[in-house]
């Protein structure tokens, strides 16, 4: 009975089976393990060297490796681990709680697949318990030992079974059923951690023809529901770009001025009915995004969408199906249904200022030419129109037109310069430059920008400290007929103390001739009168 026992096995040594577990081991360490969130395929060896951290998650997965080796050694010097083994095989089961990877947030990058790496390190493990099994019955003369041999061997042999069995099916199913952008992040990967997204990429089956007239965008503006639509859907800039010749919202038609040499954003009140109109919604700050197009004149639905997220607790970098960008490419969703539904395919992306020189571009060093102490700066002179034109107010800067048109603008007319009412941070236009009612969108932030008229002109400016004790004063010059760009560059003022605040320069005068310009600067807290010079680079003038 015991020798039939015996060779019914197969004719393995627990030496041999214990070494094709280590070689399997290492082998598993070459090839991907996990596949994040962010589509990164990582290896089991980079794994192996950061999973120490995932006790801190309350995840112990990691301990098997000590564990698997320890067996391992144990059983080539041929002792018999039985606790090691167990310990290995059970802490290697806490891998499928592990969602989440370190990436330096809070909320870390989520694993969303396995790679055949980690199937390999799984069969490794379970491998050692056949080894272990085999071992118990070298002793022919401990009955005892056999059978509990066999119990581990076949035990070994049915989870190294399931794992291999399992994994295939999966990953034909995954490979499969996927849509063809599953398939592509699946490439090279064994399945996905989750439901695989079924749903098929969005097509316009009938676009709008020849589609060349306004789109409107409708989506609340001040529901934090839409948050995640509001990228791209609430990107002017970006959908002027993908070639949309208008675009409505909130009151106001967007597009490039056709009176400018460059690609200059401006907006005015809107006129006449749009041609197609945009309803985005959202059911979460980070939840189910929908948009639905109609065509205006025919009432028509061009193409009704819904992106379905996937839950990701502990993570606010959802994953969508089918997929959705926030700042997608040509080629990828919301964007590319978009562009098919109003018929504008195959055209250059457009960026405003593209060919105009940047400011940084042209550093010039500045001279100080004069000073005194008799200037009268911004909030002096700020301070005394607010107490003639709103003594009851103690601070109007920021809720009051006049008062924000009087801070952030010098010498500038009522209805030119920059506009207190500025567009939502989300759309991110930056600040309006006002100039007779038409507003232009020079710069794509919504930090603190001012401004200095005289003539047809406006000096528009910011000013910073740097390290080495100079003042950075950023200047671009732009005609108020059409609001071209004539000259820009960034003037560096010496001897300024290291604490010298940001924007504490005001211009209150410029003088230009073929060599040179001058600006007469004032210091808003002090008062004190700068005259700095500087030489014109008339290759960007």
């Amino acid at each position: 009975m015991k020798s039939s026992s015996h060779h019914a096995l197969p004719n393995l040594s627990a030496k041999q089976l214990v070494i094709a577990a280590l070689l399997i081991w290492l082998c598993s360490l070459m090839l991907t393990g996990f596949v994040t969130n962010s589509t990164q395929k990582l290896p089991g060896w980079y794994i192996l060297a950061i999973g120490w951290l995932s006790p801190v998650a309350l995840n112990f997965a990691w301990f098997a490796n000590l564990f698997f080796l320890f067996a391992t050694l144990s059983l080539i010097g041929g002792n018999i681990p039985y606790k090691s083994s167990i310990i290995a095989a059970l802490l290697s089961l806490d891998t499928f709680r592990f969602d989440l990877m370190p990436d330096g947030h809070s909320y870390g990058d989520r694993v969303t697949g396995y790679g055949w790496g980690a199937v390999l390190w799984f069969l490794s493990i379970f491998l050692l318990l056949v080894s272990l099994g085999r071992r118990l019955q070298e002793n022919p003369e401990d009955h005892e030992l056999i059978a509990l041999g066999r119990k581990f061997y076949i035990s070994g042999l049915f989870l190294c079974s399931v794992i291999l069995v399992m994994s295939g099916f999966y990953s034909i199913y995954d490979h499969v059923m996927g849509n063809h952008y599953e398939k592509a992040r699946l490439t090279g990967v064994a399945f996905k951690r989750g439901e695989v997204c079924k749903a098929p990429e969005p097509i316009a089956a009938e676009p709008i023809q020849n589609f060349s007239g306004v789109l409107e965008i409708v989506m609340d503006k001040n529901n934090i529901k839409t948050i995640r639509a509001n990228y791209p859907f609430r990107q002017v800039k970006d959908l002027l770009s993908w070639g949309i010749p208008i675009v409505r919202y909130y009151g106001n038609d967007y597009q490039y001025s056709s009176d400018s040499e460059s690609l200059q954003v401006i907006s005015n009140p809107t006129i006449g009915e749009p041609t197609a109109i945009l309803y985005v919604d959202s059911d979460g700050a980070f939840g189910t995004i929908k948009a639905k197009l109609v065509e205006v004149a025919s009432d028509r639905v061009v193409f009704d969408q819904t992106w379905n997220d996937e839950p990701l607790p502990g993570n606010t970098n959802p994953k969508y199906c089918p997929d959705y960008h926030s700042f997608p490419g040509p080629e990828e969703q919301p964007r590319k249904l978009l562009m098919q539904s109003l018929d504008i395919t195959g055209k250059d992306e457009l960026h405003s200022h593209s060919a105009q020189p940047k400011a940084s571009d042209n550093i010039i060093e500045g001279t100080i030419i004069d000073e005194n102490e008799n200037g009268f700066g911004r909030r002096k002179r700020f301070e005394e129109w607010r107490k003639e034109a709103y003594p009851d107010s103690q601070d109007l800067r920021f809720t009051n037109p006049d008062a924000f048109h009087n801070w952030f603008n010098t010498n500038c007319a009522r209805d030119t310069g920059w506009d207190g009412s500025k567009p939502d941070s989300q759309q991110e236009t930056g600040w309006a430059f006002m100039v007779h009612g038409k507003a232009y969108y020079p710069e794509n932030r919504s930090g603190k920008n001012y401004a200095f008229c005289t003539g047809e002109k406006a000096y528009l400016y910011i000013g910073s400290m740097r390290n080495d004790k100079k003042y950075a004063l950023n200047v671009v010059k732009r005609t108020l007929t059409d609001f071209r760009q004539t000259w820009s560059g960034v003037i560096l003022i010496p001897g300024f103390s290291p604490t010298t605040r940001d924007n504490v320069l005001e211009i209150q005068e410029v003088k230009e001739n073929n060599q040179s310009i001058t600006f007469k600067l004032v210091d808003e807290d002090s008062g004190k009168v700068i005259i700095v010079q500087a030489p014109i680079d008339r290759t960007n003038h």
